[in-house]
């Protein structure tokens, strides 16, 4: 292990994603098209999160987003989402198995997953589909990633519309299944419209806050202190645009303003990390993967105190999955 006595717990990668580009010649579902070899597995994996460096950092919960790019047409966007999430269960799940109820008491002695869907724009319009997704193992759902569709608006849509009747609906179907609202990506009217319906269980999975660094994922102050209120999660990311300007310069360091203000604000219990790892294509210097993460929970200790630094590396988001999740 990199570090006996850390733990982390990790709110989104883009893995699924990452696998699936090596097969996405021919975007079917039925497609028996599969990589050569598990690179999630593999010893010398280019992915930014594989299974020895979660072992090797002690991340004990990962998240896997299933992400389908804008590209691709509406009447293939299902099948890009079914075909990420059977590369879970073939090249992931085999090997860091989902938080279940069932095993969420004994998360430790495990590294376990959390499947969600990054944007909403696979379930078309058919709340059908969203329960075949909740049947597939999916536990989390960001409704948009930053344009707009059935949904809602995303995050760099203009006109900052909230979401649609349909939206509603789905958000209202999510809750009755027990599941998490991500509001990363989502636009600020469709937040407080999510925020809106009676017993949401909400999380921003990688989003920073705007205060510090101006850019339109990033969180408000409102928002921040609405996610604590609502006693959610918000998870900081390592995304460097997100982080600091010029983002050219940003550092780790620099992702301590953005804890300091949270919990500045009231965040103590509710902060945590969403790396966005394997869907960023620039890094913060010496956090470039995850096998980097021992060096900054080393950076996190020369500022805070043990007892806050594990809250946010792995305590508040084991008490929110275990707490959300059924």
């Amino acid at each position: 292990m990199g570090g006996e006595g850390l733990y982390w717990i990790d709110n989104h990668c883009d893995v699924l994603y990452q696998l699936w580009k090596r097969v996405k010649e021919d975007c079917s579902f039925f497609s028996n098209k599969q990589p050569q070899e598990n690179l999630f597995l593999s010893d010398d994996s280019p992915l930014d999160v594989s299974y020895n460096s979660l072992k090797y950092s002690n991340v004990f919960l990962q998240n896997f987003a299933i992400f389908v790019p804008d590209h691709i047409p509406q009447t293939g966007k299902l099948g890009v989402a079914l075909k990420q999430i059977d590369l879970f269960y073939q090249n992931v799940e085999p090997f860091v198995p989902l938080l279940s109820c069932r095993n969420g008491n004994k998360i430790e002695e495990k590294t376990r997953s959390v499947l969600s869907l990054e944007g909403g724009e696979a379930v078309g319009k058919d709340l059908s589909i969203l329960r075949l997704f909740y049947r597939l193992g999916v536990r989390q759902i960001g409704l948009t990633w930053n344009c707009a569709n059935a949904l809602a608006d995303g995050c760099k849509e203009t006109r900052n519309g909230g979401l649609t009747n349909f939206g509603k609906e789905f958000v209202k179907e999510m809750v009755r299944l027990g599941m998490i609202v991500d509001v990363s990506h989502l636009s600020e009217q469709g937040f407080w419209d999510v925020v809106s319906i009676p017993d949401v269980k909400v999380m921003a999975s990688h989003s920073n806050c705007r205060k510090i660094c101006d850019h339109p994922r990033n969180l408000t102050d409102d928002q921040i202190k609405t996610i604590i209120e609502l006693n959610g999660l918000i998870g900081i990311t390592y995304v460097p645009q997100f982080v600091f300007h010029p983002y050219q310069e940003a550092t780790m360091e620099h992702l301590l303003f953005h804890l300091e203000h949270i919990q500045y604000l009231g965040g103590e219990d509710h902060l945590s990390f969403g790396s966005d790892f394997d869907g960023m294509e620039n890094k913060l210097y010496g956090l470039s993967n995850a096998f980097d993460l021992p060096s900054f929970y080393r950076v996190l200790s020369r500022y805070f105190p043990k007892s806050l630094v594990d809250k946010w590396t792995y305590r508040n988001a084991l008490y929110f999955y275990k707490n959300s999740l059924r």
